[in-house]
């Protein structure tokens, strides 16, 4: 089973940053191992063969990884609920002029919630249909 607290590396980590990356790659599963091999292989692939950017690699993969290890679609709603935490003030801080490009990294972060949330509505829809295929049995 996939475990978010066996991939975190904490900053009392430093030191033992590559003996703790081994020994997380040394737990993993097989299907752990197949499925990062699979998601780098399908980055290399959108980035070099299909054009896309850094930021549509992050979110198509981010998708893929929801519903690979089956993470809940809360994860994706969380980081838009931060996203949109952060907008306000950003746009705050663009209009003291402090954060000159504040107005443009406020709409960079918009684009990025409208995506978090679809990915997690979208997760959220397989979710139901997996609920309601085995409340059927």
């Amino acid at each position: 089973m996939f475990k978010l607290k066996d991939y975190i590396f904490m900053p009392e980590d430093a030191g033992n940053f590559f003996r703790k990356l081994f020994l997380s790659v040394k737990n993993s599963t097989r299907r752990d191992k197949v499925g990062g091999a699979f998601f780098f292989i399908i980055a290399l692939g959108l980035f070099y063969f299909a054009n896309f950017t850094l930021e549509g690699i992050f979110f198509w993969l981010f998708f893929f990884v929801l519903v690979f290890w089956n993470l809940d679609s809360r994860i994706s709603i969380g980081a838009a609920l931060v996203g949109l935490v952060i907008i306000p003030i950003l746009l705050a801080l663009a209009n003291r002029n402090i954060l000159p490009v504040g107005e443009a990294w406020a709409e960079q972060v918009a684009v990025w919630v409208y995506f978090f949330l679809v990915i997690g509505v979208v997760k959220q829809i397989i979710e139901f249909k997996i609920e309601n295929r085995k409340s059927k049995k």
